[in-house]
């Protein structure tokens, strides 16, 4: 892994779409709410859209759980799309087969917020996709995670096909890649579905990437779960040579209690942002003790960004950078500890441009991650690797 010290975020493209195939949808699992937003779909036409999506959106939760794919290439109606999906589908099973990966299940549900109709049988639709997985049958944590999408949808001789499907956070994410300082609170959904060509083929080359670097990402998975080492809430094992004044370590459990707090549902004393992740991470480790300052503060650029965030804290002191894909100069692998903030890098990125909280040690499991955009509880290490070419960790002292 890179040791430069950048700034700057960039398009993370997290994998949403895994092939699943054409089957009965179970409609147990599907949650619809019908609003005026859509008051030319039938409530029978919302719940079979509805479980259209969610046999798309559960896919990769189904490859982790059942190891098999699925077809579903008759209600895609995009090729680029298609190919995405097939693609997608292939590397996941690989990846989750090599690392030997497997949960015991999950239940998810889409909830259709709007329907707006374009032209004849199109729809634009606004989704929101929750999932809470079952790792083990008798483990206590159970990770969640809620994604918002934008699609569009066609009915097609009495059959409901897919046009369209973005995440928005990938939307987000592109505008702050053209613009670090723009601070985007609000996202317009024609604006993504505009935007829909570009994201997919930046995604399409990142997941071409990480395909011909699968050995290595495994590789590097398999190095930190077997080189971690179970570390207490409140200890450190090492303290730092110099420490910003006012600061005398970081209170990891605080840490951890906020991220858990507030990763699903936000804390309505901070503003939010359509790219989210570094200014969760940044109230996190405000939460656990770092204190706020002229440069380091809410809606600051080091405050939002992920170069930012890495940098202020290295350079004043607070923290250190361990590289995870590779062992230090003295060649021992060193340890995520809970608290500490995981940074990812994308496939294609010169600069790393995700932020992530480590909140959970398992032995069996590994580590367990909370983020926003997209929105993690306590969701496996391993289903972030699969995603991003490498990560660092922001080890706090």
């Amino acid at each position: 892994m890179k040791k430069e010290i950048v700034k700057g975020s960039m398009l993370v493209f997290m994998v949403m779409l895994i092939m699943t195939c054409l089957v009965p949808v179970s409609l147990a699992n599907v949650n619809t709410v019908a609003t005026t937003g859509y008051s030319d779909l039938s409530a029978a036409e919302v719940t079979t859209i509805g479980g259209v999506l969610n046999n798309i959106l559960s896919s990769e939760l189904n490859i982790v759980k059942t190891r098999t794919t699925k077809d579903y290439s008759s209600v895609i109606n995009d090729n680029k799309l298609l190919q995405l999906i097939q693609e997608t589908e292939k590397f996941k099973e690989k990846w989750y087969k090599d690392v030997n990966f497997k949960i015991y299940g999950y239940k998810s549900n889409v909830k259709i917020n709007n329907a707006t109709k374009l032209s004849g049988n199109n729809y634009m639709l606004d989704v929101t996709f929750k999932a809470e997985l079952t790792l083990g049958k008798d483990f206590p944590i159970h990770p969640q995670m809620s994604d918002n999408y934008v699609c569009q949808v066609e009915n097609k001789s009495g059959q409901w096909v897919v046009d369209k499907l973005i995440n928005k956070a990938d939307y987000a994410d592109m505008i702050q890649v053209e613009n670090p300082n723009n601070k985007l609170t609000s996202i317009n959904d024609s604006d993504v579905l505009a935007d829909n060509r570009a994201i997919l083929d930046t995604k399409l080359k990142g997941l071409e990437a990480r395909s011909a670097n699968i050995y290595q990402l495994e590789k590097n998975y398999e190095a930190i779960a077997k080189n971690k080492v179970k570390e207490t809430l409140s200890g450190n094992s090492v303290k730092a040579s110099f420490s910003a004044a006012s600061y005398s370590g970081i209170n990891r459990q605080a840490v951890v209690n906020y991220a858990e707090k507030y990763a699903l549902n936000y804390n309505p004393a901070y503003p939010s942002y359509s790219a989210d992740c570094t200014n969760f991470a940044s109230q996190a480790v405000y939460a656990g003790g770092v204190p706020a300052t002229t440069t380091w503060y809410s809606g600051s650029y080091d405050w939002v960004n992920v170069g930012g965030f890495h940098d202020y804290m290295i350079n004043n002191g607070y923290a250190k950078e361990i590289a995870l894909n590779s062992n230090d100069k003295n060649g021992a692998s060193e340890d995520i500890s809970l608290g500490d903030i995981i940074q990812w890098e994308e496939p294609l990125a010169i600069f790393y441009s995700h932020s992530t909280i480590a909140t959970y040690d398992s032995d069996t499991y590994g580590w367990l991650l909370c983020a926003h955009t997209n929105n993690r509880l306590n969701y496996p290490m391993s289903m972030y690797f699969s995603q991003f070419s490498s990560d660092r960790d922001v080890h706090f002292w």
